[in-house]
């Protein structure tokens, strides 16, 4: 399936065959300054006040690099990676100077050891971070892979009024708000989902944490916007009130009930470095994938209650009966 994206400026760009942005446009920035201790210098001191905002920060030097594909690796482990060196990559540089010459006075330049100079070169910096960390695409990605025991059939193909499944709701709502969408799960679907893209659930695992673990690996230079298909209730007000809370060194926004601290880990929104995280959670065979909101990096934000409606799900006939007579 040809992979069809809106993001990048317009423009298509594919790491692996996958949709990706252009290392330019993630946060990997170029040291260039000719002096190692000069950089070293400087690079102990922005890590310090970058880790003091929940930036995860690493460096490399270019000898350490085997090509585009090591900093995409790296770069969904990092919130900032920094390479220490000239390279012919086609990544963001940072300028060093020792003393304040002519050629300062643009861009992403510091002169090392003046204060001034450093507070102007922070501030730019993090409104650089902060740009690029908006123009991360999202993708959604549907589960549709639940046993549905207690309804007794597939809840993503539950009919609304108008004769719409829940599943093509979700994905009506969705659509103008992400980059792309995925269906994660096995089960039929209406023929008018026909040509969407799916995935199927990891083999021999069970539950949520499978089919998005199988989203992330199939497009692991995204972020995702995760719905279960069975909260029919879910808003564009909602959606955009999760994607608001994203920011540098945030790895998800995973919700919260204000009465019973409750999280909603299925709508919610997860950077593409908390790929990682469940990863590990898969490794270390912990299912649970609300696991993951207590994690440092993590966002726990509660649920405004004008809003609350759309963490609502449906997994019973008595439920779906009082959905429909709210209709």
């Amino acid at each position: 399936m040809i992979l069809e994206s809106k993001w990048f400026f317009g423009e298509k760009y594919t790491v692996d065959g996958n949709p990706a942005m252009k290392l330019k446009q993630l946060p990997v920035f170029e040291i260039d300054g000719d002096e190692r201790e000069l950089q070293e210098s400087f690079l102990e001191l922005l890590i310090f006040e970058l880790v003091r905002l929940n930036l995860l920060c690493t460096v490399v030097y270019p000898d350490d690099l085997q090509g585009q594909q090591s900093l995409y690796t790296l770069i969904r482990e990092y919130d900032v990676v920094f390479v220490a060196g000239k390279t012919d990559l086609p990544l963001q540089k940072i300028t060093l100077f020792p003393v304040i010459n002519e050629k300062t006075g643009g861009g992403l330049e510091c002169v090392v050891g003046d204060g001034d100079s450093f507070a102007a070169f922070l501030k730019l910096f993090l409104e650089r971070l902060r740009e690029m960390n908006s123009r991360m695409p999202v993708w959604g990605c549907i589960l549709i892979g639940g046993k549905s025991s207690r309804m007794g059939l597939p809840k993503h193909l539950i009919k609304d009024d108008s004769g719409k499944t829940w599943l093509e709701c979700t994905i009506d709502i969705l659509k103008p708000l992400v980059d792309g969408i995925i269906i994660s799960g096995a089960g039929d679907v209406p023929e008018s989902l026909s040509g969407m893209m799916r995935v199927e659930d990891i083999p021999g695992v069970a539950g949520p944490l499978s089919g998005v673990v199988a989203a992330t690996r199939r497009l692991p230079q995204v972020s995702w916007l995760l719905v279960a298909c069975d909260m029919p209730h879910i808003s564009k007000e909602a959606v955009d009130w999760l994607l608001g809370g994203r920011c540098p060194g945030c790895w998800g926004v995973v919700p919260r009930m204000e009465e019973t601290g409750y999280f909603e880990p299925l709508f919610a929104w997860y950077d593409m470095r908390a790929g990682q995280l469940f990863e590990r959670q898969l490794q270390e065979e912990v299912l649970r994938i609300g696991r993951l909101a207590t994690h440092r990096k993590i966002a726990n934000p509660i649920i405004p209650q004008s809003l609350r409606d759309g963490w609502k799900n449906v997994n019973t006939p008595e439920q779906l009966q009082q959905v429909k007579r709210m209709e």
